[in-house]
């Protein structure tokens, strides 16, 4: 039991975190004071041996000028806190030790050791390490051979050294506590910190479970990771609520506009069953049944395409298409209801003017705008199809002189499902602007609209650019 409740407890990402943490920390400091050590002992041993390379000098250059009697003299004229440290020996050619100084309280290294250093030195000078028995301290004496086969040997006592050595050791281990408690504070501190966000984003994802879907992650402003993070997710819960609240209306806004077909298809479907034989009313309302599927179908795959082209998924086929081949095709499938209408249909677009787009998609979106610019226009009216080359972009203007729209209307009219007041008593299903503007952007492009009450309206649709050099 004890052992699923640590493992559970050394399992979660803050323990861990705050572990790793306190661990790096007391590792850093670890290695911080061995370097400093390292350097010190390095530094001072250095220090020491250079000041008896000096020594050994002056020693040496004694006893060139004065032998065994000179270095002795030499002894004799040190100061006081020179000889405390100050070791010296005289070994002439035959390995005999002519002269020895010991530094005070360094009785106990056994300098036995350095009998016959004259046979067993084949360098011209080395340095000499001589341990005491509990190695605190030691004898460090560089030895050098004379002209004369004699062997000269200054040296000194470490205890110094060692001792501050010491000093700083022992204040590392004061300070060892009062630093890991300190780190391991700041580990805790970093470690909630660190994970405060997290937190947040976790507290923010249970509200959205609860159907809280208004939860958001504060962001504080300013420009480090976190609070990208924060903007990120708060942009995509705005997008999954804008998705949520699109897909809701649109739902609302099919079961709305399916009532109507649906109740007229079951009212026409009761009626033909309560009347008795008659074969003409059974065509009648099997016509009308038609219809009112027709409609139906039309609504789901319209809505289907909108879908498909806002998600990406949508696979178009572009090519290089002639703009006014389109048009005519367009307008011809229109003239019937544009002549019932009473409508003038004009194309103005430029006979060689290209385009590079999915020409059975095209044709389904400028033949919307074909089809609104008709059934919203006055008796007598006129319906003109443009377009004009831009930098980038080609610019395909459908413009009437109907009733037209008011300005508060534009942002509406492409939202799907949406439909003017004035024309909700006219045939339709409200979804050809929303899919216009879906193939456009779907292409590349963009759509937008200028218009005002009795003044007509002016559609545009911008696509891609092509020149005619450019294969298709």
């Amino acid at each position: 039991m004890f052992a699923k409740k640590a493992k559970r407890f050394f399992a979660q990402f803050g323990v861990r975190i705050f572990i790793f943490q306190a661990l790096f920390f007391a590792l850093s400091t670890l290695f911080l004071f061995g370097s400093v050590f390292g350097l010190m002992s390095t530094t001072l041993k250095q220090k020491d041996r250079e000041l008896v390379q000096a020594k050994e000098s002056a020693f040496a250059f004694r006893y060139a000028n004065g032998g065994a009697a000179g270095v002795k003299q030499m002894i004799a004229e040190q100061e006081p806190e020179d000889k405390i440290w100050l070791f010296a020996r005289l070994e002439d050619s035959s390995g005999k030790a002519t002269l020895l100084h010991i530094p005070k309280d360094s009785e106990e290294f056994d300098v036995k050791f350095l009998d016959g250093t004259a046979s067993k030195q084949k360098e011209r000078s080395k340095w000499i390490v001589i341990d005491t028995p509990g190695d605190e301290d030691a004898l460090e004496i560089l030895s050098e051979r004379m002209p004369d086969g004699a062997i000269l040997q200054i040296g000194h006592n470490t205890d110094d050294r060692e001792q501050s050595l010491d000093v700083l050791q022992n204040i590392f281990l004061g300070l060892s506590l009062p630093i890991l408690l300190i780190g391991a504070l700041g580990a805790y501190f970093f470690s909630k910190r660190t994970l405060k966000p997290i937190r947040r984003l976790i507290a923010t994802l249970h509200d959205l479970k609860e159907g809280n879907m208004s939860a958001r992650l504060n962001d504080n402003g300013t420009q480090d990771e976190i609070s990208e993070l924060s903007r990120t997710f708060n942009q995509l819960l705005d997008r999954i609520q804008d998705l949520l609240t699109g897909m809701k209306r649109t739902v609302n806004d099919i079961a709305h506009d399916l009532r109507t077909p649906m109740t007229r298809f079951r009212g026409v479907a009761e009626k033909a069953l309560q009347s008795e034989d008659n074969l003409v009313l059974y065509r009648e309302a099997l016509t009308e049944c038609v219809e009112a599927s027709d409609r139906i179908l039309t609504l789901v795959d319209t809505v289907m395409d909108i879908a498909e082209a806002k998600s990406g998924s949508i696979q178009l086929k572009c090519k290089q298409v002639n703009l006014r081949a389109i048009v005519d095709e367009i307008l011809d499938l229109y003239e019937v209801v544009a002549e019932e209408a009473e409508v003038e249909l004009i194309n103005q677009v430029p006979a060689d003017l290209t385009v590079l787009a999915d020409s059975r998609h095209l044709v389904r979106a400028i033949g919307n705008l074909v089809d609104n610019a008709v059934k919203y226009n006055n008796r007598g009216g006129h319906v003109w199809v443009s377009a004009v080359r831009e930098a980038t972009m080609v610019r395909i203007g459908v413009s009437d002189d109907g009733i037209g729209i008011a300005e508060n209307e534009h942002p509406k009219i492409w939202t799907r499902l949406y439909r003017i007041d004035e024309s909700r008593s006219r045939k339709g299903l409200g979804l050809g602007l929303t899919l216009v503007k879906a193939i456009a952007e779907a292409h590349g492009g963009r759509v937008a609209v200028e218009s005002a009450i009795g003044k007509g309206a002016e559609f545009r649709l911008w696509l891609p650019n092509v020149d005619r050099s450019q294969p298709g």
